[in-house]
């Protein structure tokens, strides 16, 4: 039973909803938002879990950040 659901609930419904949005949105854009999930769980684990944060993690999060907005800048 645990199998069914992480194989349906888990895998074959979040992939098909974001291809959904994939569809939707476009290809460029999907990547970017899909560069931020990892920004959106820390989030989440510092408001409900109350993580506290070391360097690495402030550093890994401007990583992200800074590779995605160079990714977004208009091709010269």
């Amino acid at each position: 039973m645990a199998f069914t659901y992480f194989l349906f609930g888990e895998t074959i419904l979040s992939y098909s909803v974001y291809l959904a949005g994939l569809k939707l949105v476009g290809s460029t854009k999907a990547s970017l938002i899909s560069c931020a999930e990892p920004l959106a769980s820390i989030a989440v684990v510092v408001t409900l879990l109350g993580t506290k944060l070391t360097i690495e993690d402030y550093l890994g999060m401007a990583c992200i950040i800074f590779t995605s907005t160079m990714l977004s800048l208009p091709k010269k």
